[in-house]
């Protein structure tokens, strides 16, 4: 299984936390973890079903102990399928006992496949021209900085009125920097504090 979807891009998501996804792995998962050169630990899309359905789970007031929760990851990322009370069955996960329960699965993979390829193919619609507002990632094809976009959504500027003032951004390119904007910021230093400008059509109304 391929595993390169990062902690932070994984909790964009599924909804849970970067820490809440690491102290998963090391609490209760006993999983090896892979990592990147950075050392960031990377994760496989059947991973990522995991965890969403854990959020979903925990929004209904649904908490199973830590070992049925490590049956359930196992039972969606083997290839047998089967892991105590926990058998994945094609697009359905089924749980036996006295009270047997089914859970569906397509939604929650329909949907993250939807956000990971927003991302992805949102990564396409920017660039980096160090002869162009400082080297700051901006959309290609225009001058405005990514984080720009970014931090007007993470302000609660709704994203038709964002899409009118800046009608020259696809629609991919406004949905990359919907799903950054749920990322927060990369490990490390914080980023310099950036003044939200908005389009000049939307400064003289």
């Amino acid at each position: 299984m391929r595993k390169q979807i990062e902690t932070r891009v994984a909790s964009a998501v599924t909804g849970q936390s970067a820490k809440t996804i690491r102290q998963e792995y090391q609490r209760v998962l006993n999983s090896s973890v892979v990592t990147h050169a950075s050392g960031r630990l990377r994760m496989g899309f059947r991973e990522v079903v995991y965890f969403c359905l854990k959020s979903e789970l925990e929004s209904e007031g649904i908490n199973f102990d830590p070992a049925e929760r490590r049956d359930l990851y196992r039972a969606l990322i083997s290839r047998k399928g089967s892991v105590g009370l926990w058998r994945r069955i094609g697009g359905t996960l089924q749980r036996s006992g006295n009270v047997p329960v089914w859970f569906d699965l397509g939604p929650i993979v329909k949907n993250s496949s939807k956000l990971l390829r927003a991302y992805k193919f949102g990564q396409a619609t920017t660039e980096k021209n160090p002869e162009l507002c400082g080297g700051v990632p901006i959309f290609k094809g225009t001058r405005i900085p990514v984080v720009q976009i970014v931090e007007q959504i993470r302000n609660g500027i709704p994203l038709d009125e964002i899409r009118d003032d800046y009608p020259n951004l696809s629609i991919r390119s406004l949905s990359y920097a919907a799903f950054l904007a749920k990322m927060g910021n990369a490990p490390g230093r914080p980023p310099k504090p950036f003044e939200i400008r908005r389009s000049l059509g939307a400064a003289a109304d």
